[in-house]
């Protein structure tokens, strides 16, 4: 890596301790790379104005200014020769470009999940009853709504250090903020840095701002507070939040521009996550002041797991919002198909199952995939302390063999275990409410137990590998699912032969043995591509071995849960966060 003839280089940046740590995060690897570092630190009119929430100022200034309100004054500086790059968060910046300046390098990449922190000994009740949260942010306000519904917020504005100072003080009542992870977890880590690792960038006035920032820091930052991380795929947030950007001058720009992808060696696989989640918010016609959270989140494979919350009618009046969603999806790096489902949904649903829908949708098409075999078996002979049932088609043969319960049935999901309470009112009967089939109901079960496992022929090799560590189970196939053929689904729901209505559809593919006839049905028709739902493992693993993508997971303990899920219920979130806090 060659030195550029001009080593000096001075890097603009907001003066708060957040901001200039960051900054000192690029300094030190361009000091690393042989070149002589200074930071001039500047306030922007996001620094300044703190007395209204950002999405009323940025309502109250001009579009490009309203989005560009903690980079504009760092943008001049750049313009007039002040400075040759300047360091921001990238969620800060505006989607448009400014002309004079590069586009961002993306760097530091973390995690961008918010943290709920709250005071020393404060109960969390699972609808945040007794809350009070300070954030300014509208998307965080909006999320809030729904994932803690009893819990009210409060204007919280300033840098870190001074909304741990609020907290602490209690201003407004609060008792809690949400702030990015990432940011706090940058102060962490800077605060341990050695001091003589990065004063030779500073005045000496910058200095002793930075010095005093890290004491109130130390101060307000405590033991006495309780952080939890929220998982980003249940509370979506700001696009691109988490990275760094630097953003050079045209004028210095190619001075520096060889060396400055090996400085910044993240920067291509970063802006292919970043500019996913960017895309969503310019094809939803919205901003960083909005009330949307996008999280997209690398896969093992090309794809991503994303998240995305938005609320498609807001009044900032008096913060309400309307016609809210919440989805979990898979893409790939395109955004197209989530931000369509936002705006427009899809024209049909077509269910695939061993039954019709549970509900009658609108749109909602219902495809009977398999014919059932009942199998004439005749009971162990032996007791057991346990049983296990796979599906509502066990029940005519556990009623004819009803004296092998002699302890708790174990039910594959809600809706076996209220048919089996219905014929057997006295068993003691449990299902798994984190989750669905086998695999979910051994978690209620000890290794050691006496195990019948009733169900179909087609799962029970799955059942078995499942099972490897009881080895005190026996299986018992009581009936066959048997796929229908191509000809027999085309006669029975002739919508089928519509490839429009095929290509448009969402497919909810509800069963292994469904997803088996849904598979054949599609390669039929020479269908490449579908947008699929998979409800449980089962069926997702069969749609994956036959190289379909898979649009949405959903491993809903319920078809109920199911189907909001599909429907974007925002509601969601409550349940998901009221989960996440037990698990704290």
């Amino acid at each position: 890596m060659s030195v550029p003839t001009k080593s000096l280089i001075t890097l603009a940046s907001r003066d708060s301790l957040l901001a200039l740590a960051q900054t000192i995060d690029a300094a030190l690897r361009l000091d690393a790379a042989g070149l002589t570092v200074r930071i001039k630190s500047l306030k922007t009119a996001g620094d300044i104005k703190l007395d209204a929430p950002l999405y009323k100022v940025a309502e109250q200034t001009t579009e490009k200014e309203g989005r560009a309100f903690f980079t504009k004054e760092l943008d001049e500086a750049l313009l007039v020769g002040h400075a040759d790059a300047a360091v921001h968060s990238f969620k800060d910046l505006p989607v448009e470009s400014v002309p004079g300046i590069q586009a961002p390098l993306l760097f530091s990449e973390t995690t961008g999940a918010d943290v709920l922190i709250t005071l020393a000994g404060f109960p969390i009740e699972k609808d945040g009853a007794h809350m009070v949260v300070g954030t300014s942010s509208l998307r965080r306000i909006h999320q809030l709504r729904y994932a803690l519904p009893a819990a009210k917020t409060v204007l919280l504005r300033g840098n870190v250090v001074t909304r741990l100072k609020k907290l602490n003080a209690g201003d407004a009542q609060m008792n809690a903020i949400v702030i990015a992870g990432a940011g706090l977890r940058r102060l962490q880590s800077f605060a341990a840095l050695p001091v003589e690792k990065y004063t030779k960038f500073l005045t000496e006035e910058l200095s002793q701002h930075l010095a005093a920032e890290l004491r109130n820091f130390h101060e307000f930052f405590h033991s006495d507070l309780t952080v939890a991380e929220i998982p980003e795929l249940q509370f979506p947030t700001a696009p691109g939040q988490g990275v760094l950007a630097l953003q050079f001058s045209d004028k210095a720009a190619p001075t520096y521009a060889k060396m400055l992808r090996d400085v910044f060696f993240e920067h291509d696989e970063i802006s292919r996550r970043v500019d996913l989640e960017r895309s969503v918010m310019t094809e939803l016609a919205t901003g960083c002041h909005a009330p949307l959270g996008v999280s997209a989140l690398r896969t093992k494979n090309k794809f991503y797991n994303i998240a995305l919350c938005f609320s498609k009618k807001t009044n900032t009046d008096a913060v309400t919002f309307e016609n809210s969603i919440y989805l979990r999806r898979q893409v790939l790096a395109a955004s197209r198909e989530i931000s369509a489902e936002v705006k427009h949904g899809f024209p049909d649903l077509i269910w695939w199952g061993k039954d019709r829908a549970p509900t009658s949708m609108p749109n909602m098409k219902s495809v009977i995939a398999i014919e059932q075999k009942i199998f004439t078996v005749n009971a162990p002979v032996k007791n057991f302390d346990t049983i296990f049932v796979a599906s509502p088609s066990v029940c005519p043969w556990l009623k004819e063999h009803a004296t092998l319960i002699c302890g708790p049935i174990v039910a594959a999901g809600a809706k076996t275990a209220a048919i089996l309470k219905e014929a057997f009112p006295t068993a003691q009967i449990t299902y798994s409410e984190t989750g669905i089939g086998f695999a979910a109901a051994l978690a209620l079960i000890p290794k050691d137990t006496k195990l019948l496992w009733l169900g179909s022929q087609n799962g029970e090799a799955r059942a078995r590998k499942f099972a490897a560590e009881y080895s005190n189970t026996e299986f018992l196939a009581v009936y066959q699912n048997i796929p229908k053929s191509a000809a027999t689904l085309t006669a029975e729901y002739p919508f089928l032969q519509a490839s429009n209505i095929l290509q448009a559809a969402l497919h909810l593919v509800t069963a292994g043995t469904v997803a088996a006839s849904f598979i054949a049905y599609l390669k039929s028709t020479e269908l490449s591509a579908a947008s699929i739902s998979c409800f449980g493992a089962s069926a997702e693993e069969i749609v994956s071995a036959n190289g379909y993508n898979i649009y949405h997971r959903s491993t809903s303990a319920t078809f109920a849960t199911y189907l909001k899920e599909i429907a974007g219920d925002a509601t969601l979130m409550g349940e998901i966060f009221a989960a996440f806090k037990d698990n704290q």
